[in-house]
């Protein structure tokens, strides 16, 4: 996957991004459609109930821990959401919103395919970026830097080439 891949909140709106890296231009709507039928079989089957406990275990313990840095994941998770107006103490309420997501779960065995549907496939917003790499990137690259140390040489006396050897 590539970087910037999942769930993000730092956003006014919120945002949903599969990445993937090595895809060949050609295989874009192939693997558009995968994602659209893994969404589908997903709002038709849901999540396997033990991947749904696993992970709000995970959340769980993981509102739990404090560690060195605990202010200031607080303070950067805060951010996106107080910037928008929104509440920036909500990092610190993770335990209550968990205690009412499990709560939603329990009360709609459906939750999480409904979600899936409402968010994803009867949501209208959705683009396909495609970003292709210069392929003479580091060719390039390359020549800039060898350029730019004869420019460094011929700058130099002797003595400094010396003292740089």
């Amino acid at each position: 996957f590539a970087p910037g891949t999942g769930y993000s909140s730092s956003r006014r709106e919120t945002s949903f991004a599969v990445g993937l890296k090595g895809v060949a231009e050609a295989d874009v709507p192939d693997v558009e459609s995968k994602i659209q039928a893994t969404l589908e079989r997903i709002a038709k089957e849901g999540f396997p109930a033990e991947r749904v406990d696993a992970v709000m275990h995970q959340v769980e313990l993981g509102a739990a821990k404090v560690s060195t840095n605990f202010g200031l994941g607080v303070a950067f998770g805060s951010m996106g959401t107080w910037v928008h107006g929104g509440d920036g103490m909500k990092p610190l309420k993770i335990p209550v919103l968990a205690a009412q997501l499990q709560a939603a779960i329990d009360a709609d065995p459906k939750y999480w395919q409904k979600l899936i549907q409402r968010r994803f496939l009867d949501n209208s917003h959705k683009v396909t970026v495609v970003g292709v790499a210069d392929k003479d990137y580091d060719a390039k690259l390359e020549e800039a830097e060898k350029k730019k140390v004869a420019e460094i040489e011929k700058s130099l006396t002797d003595q400094q080439k010396d003292e740089i050897v």
